[in-house]
This record gives C-alpha cells, structure tokens and sequence, in this order.
C-alpha cells in the first residue's frame, strides 16, 4: 500500500516535471510553423528512479465542434445533415453556447456511441478553430470542404521522399501563402482545388502553426510502467501591458499555460 502511493506520488511528480519541459519547449520555440514530425518525435528523460516520455498531439489538426459551422460539421465521419443541425441546435441551447468536452454530443440528440466512435478521432473542444495544413488528417481535409483529391494529395506531399508521414523528411508549409503553390508544383491542381485552398485561406480555416496542444506522458518507475497522463497547453495572448509616454516598447511573450490535466 504505501509503496504504490510512494509511486504513484513520483509519477505525478514526473508528470509535472514533463509538462515543465514541454511548456518551456514551447515557450522557446522560434518556428513559424509545426509540423507532424516535431510534434509526434518523443522526449526522455530519466530523474532519480524515474523516466518519463512525452510527445505532442496536435489539437489544431481536429475539426472543432464549438465554432464549426453545418457545411463542415456535415462531412465529418459519422455525422449527417441532421446530426449536424443537432450540434448547432445544442450549442444555441447550452447556456455557454459550447461544448466542454467531446463526449458531450452523447447528449445531443441523434447521437449515439457508435457515432461518436466514428468521429472522435477528428473532433475538439480546444482548438482556435484553425486547421494546420502540416498535421491534419485527410478526413479532417475533406471535412473543410476539400474534394478526396485534394486531401489525398496533401497527405502524399508531406510524407516526404519515404512515403511515410512523421518522419525527418516531411514535407511542410512554412506560411499559409504557400499551400496551393507547393501543392500545385507537387501534383498539378484543378482550378476548383486552388480555389478551395484559397477560400480555405481567407476565411481563415487554415494554418501551418499550432497554439492549443495535447502532452502525452508516459511515467516508468525503476523500469515498471506507471502513469499515464494527457495535458492540454495552450499559447495564451500577453496581457496588454500600458508604456508611459515617451517609455520604450515592451516586448511581451505569448505565454504557454496548461488548460486540463487527465491521468489514467
């Protein structure tokens, strides 16, 4: 008894310390983008008789169900025209008009669990409703409107030389501007494909960098598997910082903070 709380006690603290490391790798981090390769490449580090492993998951690369609209909510797996207006309608309903988790469309109606599993894979509640074009999935593409092609297209573009994605040679998008580019001199597009990237692109659906993450750690103990925990961080907006006349500009970050703790 007291040697598992002892260890389940140096798992949370392994847990935190990861969850510190992750925050600060962000926190540094100089990229304009995020790619699948950097986020899913996994960190270890051993402390004392511990060891932990943490890799990130892109929450950005999953349709989000607050603030998606019927036409993309629609094309997800699993959902319909009905099921679709069902989500919207609960959303209106709901006194915070959003979803705090995505098991809450269990409780919408129409819903049921085979749906869900169906679409839990490609569904958020944390996103800044942006999709990155460096880590989404095809479904997730066709769900944004664009045709199979399109989206099958994308994915073969950023496998990279091995024809296999999370890799060191990935293919990635560096800015917005250059998506349909890259893709057109990748494989030649239709003019409807550019269109649809474009339009992706103004309405701002669309990006190549990631600011809302999950952490995925898992804790060893003396080389026995402990814990798991899943952490949600996100890249909050600086407070606005007032300067005295005539004072120099503040330069203030954006600060990495963590949004929801789970172990399992």
């Amino acid at each position: 008894m007291a040697r598992a709380v002892e260890e389940r006690a140096i798992s949370k603290y392994l847990a935190k310390a990861a969850s510190g490391y992750a925050i600060a790798e962000r926190q540094a981090g100089k990229k304009s983008y995020d790619n699948l390769y950097d986020l899913t490449t996994e960190r270890v580090k051993e402390i004392g008789r511990g060891k932990y492993i943490y890799h990130f998951l892109d929450e950005e690369a999953k349709i989000n169900i607050n603030t998606a609209v019927k036409d993309i909510l629609e094309r997800l797996p699993g959902f319909d025209s009905s099921l679709a207006d069902a989500v919207l309608e609960y959303r209106q309903e709901k006194e915070s008009h959003k979803f705090d988790l995505t098991e809450e469309l269990l409780f919408v109606d129409g819903f049921t669990p085979g749906v869900y599993n169906k679409c839990r894979d490609y569904i958020t509640v944390y996103s800044d409703s942006k999709i990155n074009m460096n880590t989404a999935s095809v479904d997730v593409f066709y769900a944004l409107g664009f045709d199979k092609q399109l989206a099958e297209t994308i994915r073969e573009y950023r496998m990279g030389s091995d024809g296999e994605e999370g890799t060191i040679d990935d293919r990635y998008f560096e800015s917005t501007d250059q998506i349909a580019v890259k893709l057109n001199e990748f494989k030649g597009l239709s003019e409807q494909q550019v269109e649809d990237l474009q339009k992706a692109v103004g309405l701002s659906r669309v990006s190549v960098a990631t600011k809302e993450l999950s952490v995925f750690i898992e804790t060893s103990i003396l080389g026995r598997p402990s814990t798991k925990y899943n952490v949600i961080i996100v890249a909050e907006k600086p407070e606005a910082v007032e300067v005295p006349e005539g004072g120099e500009q503040v330069d203030v970050k954006e600060q990495v903070k963590i949004k929801k703790w789970t172990e399992y």
